[in-house]
């Protein structure tokens, strides 16, 4: 079973990691875990870069993908189109020149 820092990538997981202060590119081994279950979040941290095609491997997320008020830049990835049916809970607004 692949892990990333210990944990199961096949496990059901609900990440939140907003408002740390986290301050890097989003790393792509996030798209690993399969089955994000209700909540992605690193909203409001100092995030760079864009935003990895692999996030959208996370296909069984339900409820809440929140990328906003970071420093991303390019557009979406087509890969995240699934996940814009979200509607009101698919958060990527106030990102430093993101487009898309």
């Amino acid at each position: 079973m692949a892990s990333i820092s210990g944990m199961a990538t096949s496990a059901k997981v609900s990440p939140s990691w907003g408002s740390n202060s986290l301050s890097a590119k989003i790393p792509s081994q996030l798209g690993a875990f399969s089955k994000l279950y209700n909540t992605f979040s690193l909203a409001s941290n100092g995030l760079t870069a864009t935003v990895p095609t692999q996030l959208g491997l996370a296909s069984s997320l339900r409820n809440r993908f929140k990328l906003e008020s970071n420093f991303l830049s390019s557009s979406l990835p087509s890969e995240l189109a699934s996940m814009a049916k979200m509607g009101d809970e698919f958060h990527v607004h106030s990102n430093e020149a993101m487009c898309g």
